[in-house]
């Protein structure tokens, strides 16, 4: 009896090579069938993550342009002689909180040339996706620059190419068609990791355009789409298709 118990409890606690492959195999086949999904779903969260950034920026713009008699921070930057250079960055910074200071130290994301922000450096107005700016920016403040600016708004005008003056809408009240106008949408710069990118030149930027973009591009970097925080405040998610072509209606005056 004993005999019998010993060969069954041998025969239980041993594995035949083949079975051991075949074990193997169906541990492969299982994983190759979940990573997709859970990579998906990180990808999703991710999506979500920014356009909870998005929701945040524009709240805050809310408050800034219902603090100031309806009237919008700067885009970008303003090229005005006299301005110093000002970003929205700057006319934001008490709204934007530690998202734009590191040990109590304010650092514009536009104008600082410092290489020692952190890599948490710039909270909300990053997107968790955007690994480009990560790698690849010289000055580490570039970090924040994960979406990229109309430059059709704002509250002081900026100069074109010719040195002329520039129109722009200052007041949101001013604003034609809000609901289907960018505010601020996903981006990269691969040209110039260091530089923001203003839609204004939508007919030079890769997700806007066909050709090749010396102004940045949109980045539909979440599984095909880009997301968008629009001019009346909503946040939504685009595709190439829906974009291509449609700059005048989407960052201009929408008629």
């Amino acid at each position: 009896m004993k005999k019998q118990i010993k060969k069954q409890i041998k025969r239980i606690q041993g594995f035949t090579l083949i079975e051991l492959l075949v074990v193997i195999a169906i541990i492969a086949i299982l994983a190759g069938m979940l990573l997709p999904a859970l990579n998906k779903a990180k990808q999703t969260a991710l999506g979500i993550s920014c356009k909870n950034n998005l929701k945040t920026l524009g709240s805050l713009t809310v408050s800034y342009v219902t603090d100031y008699s309806g009237l919008l921070p700067v885009e970008g930057k303003s090229d005005l002689p006299g301005m110093n250079g000002i970003t929205w960055f700057t006319m934001m910074q008490t709204y934007l909180g530690n998202a734009v200071l590191v040990n109590g130290k304010y650092y514009d994301p536009i104008n600082s040339q410092s290489t020692a922000v952190t890599t948490n450096y710039g909270g909300f107005l990053r997107c968790p996706s955007d690994e480009f700016r990560l790698k690849n920016s010289t000055y580490r403040a570039r970090l924040a620059l994960s979406y990229a600016f109309n430059g059709t708004v704002g509250v002081l005008p900026t100069l074109d190419g010719n040195g002329k003056m520039t129109q722009l809408e200052w007041k949101l009240a001013s604003v034609k068609y809000p609901s289907v106008r960018f505010y601020r949408a996903d981006c990269t710069y691969m040209q110039k990791p260091n530089a923001a990118v203003s839609m204004v030149n939508y007919n030079k930027i890769q997700g806007f355009s066909l050709s090749d973009s010396s102004s940045g591009e949109i980045a539909l970097r979440h599984t095909g789409k880009s997301n968008v925080l629009f001019l009346d405040w909503h946040v939504g998610d685009v595709r190439y298709q829906d974009i291509a072509g449609k700059g005048e209606t989407l960052v201009r005056r929408g008629y």
